[in-house]
């Protein structure tokens, strides 16, 4: 049976989407144009089709933390795909160059930094974050920042696997009651761990990752 995860690194009321949600893109075959990766502008389109509440101007701004297949963060953190992006940045999977693994890279909108409230948000997202040391939630590692670039990311425990969302797509929107039944329980069991320390506020199928 699969084996969720819950997507704890994203606390707040932001809507996310997934390259995994739009067919399983690649950015190891995105190419720019125009400031965009080629065929991220689909995935924009859909993330915003998707979520009619979230403000067009996101579209730019997203094109400030855009990365691309080959470019390192921090001489250590190489982008290999786009894994996704909301309302608060992107999520890259790197490769780290010091410890040869496989991590994932979540890097944040500039305007959401801007101020000193907004900036202690975000520490404090990444503290509790990594106070939570359970097999169903996402580990995160560490704070940085590439001033070269002006971007303030964290790294995180690469999960190979779907989005609950688009495992239910490829299911026709409807699973076997038993595999239900157990993801629920999973993510029940994430949740009561949790939330000794926080309260998600933003679970959905999207935020929840089924692994093999």
């Amino acid at each position: 049976m699969p084996e969720e995860r819950s997507g704890m690194n994203n606390l707040g009321n932001d809507p996310t989407g997934f390259a995994d949600d739009t067919g399983g893109r690649n950015a190891r075959d995105m190419a720019s144009v125009g400031g965009l990766p080629t065929g991220a502008e689909d995935v924009v389109g859909r993330f915003l089709a998707e979520a009619g509440e979230v403000d067009p101007g996101l579209v730019q701004e997203q094109q400030s933390v855009m990365l691309q297949p080959g470019d390192v963060l921090l001489g250590r953190f190489e982008v290999t795909a786009l894994l996704g992006f909301g309302g608060m940045g992107a999520v890259y999977r790197v490769n780290d160059r010091v410890l040869g693994e496989d991590r994932a890279v979540k890097v944040m909108l500039p305007s959401l930094l801007r101020s000193d409230t907004a900036r202690e948000r975000f520490v404090s997202e990444v503290r509790i974050s990594q106070q939570l040391n359970q097999d169903r939630i996402v580990r995160v590692h560490d704070l940085n920042e590439d001033r070269e670039r002006g971007l303030q990311f964290f790294t995180m425990e690469y999960v190979e696997g779907r989005t609950l969302h688009r495992l239910l797509s490829d299911s026709g929107g409807r699973l076997p009651a038993d595999q239900a039944l157990d993801i629920t329980r999973q993510l029940c069991d994430a949740l009561e761990y949790a939330h000794q320390y926080t309260v998600h506020r933003d679970l959905k199928p999207q935020n929840i990752m089924v692994r093999p």
